[in-house]
């Protein structure tokens, strides 16, 4: 069995990328099927209507509403009883997991046996 280089195929030129519209005039790659363009018309419908619909004022509209459900449900919301900021340098640590914990008290007795060898 004899190896063919591409090059020698392609009369030694490289291969540039095409575009969509000129691998399809081409006849490199196949046509769409009637669904495939179907389904594209649809999305490319539900995206305009969708980039309609998505103003400045609707932005604020819902971020107005978010608001007005936020301040409506305070009285559900439970306060928390230990003061805490979210960047207060580790103050208020979290406590470490079991797993976490375990192989801190690994480490330790490991290193207790190696200092008490020395």
């Amino acid at each position: 069995m004899m190896a063919i280089k591409i090059d020698t195929i392609l009369g030694g030129c490289k291969v540039m990328p095409m575009t969509l519209k000129k691998s399809l005039m081409m006849g490199v790659m196949a046509e769409e099927s009637s669904k495939t363009k179907k389904a594209r018309a649809k999305l490319k419908t539900r995206m305009t209507s969708l980039e309609k619909k998505l103003t400045r004022e609707a932005l604020t509209q819902k971020s107005q509403e978010i608001n007005q459900w936020i301040s409506r449900h305070a009285t559900d919301r439970l306060s928390v009883e230990k003061e805490m900021s979210l960047f207060d340098k580790n103050q208020n640590p979290a406590k470490p997991s079991r797993n976490v914990s375990k192989i801190q008290e690994e480490l330790a007795q490991s290193l207790g046996k190696k200092a008490a060898k020395k």
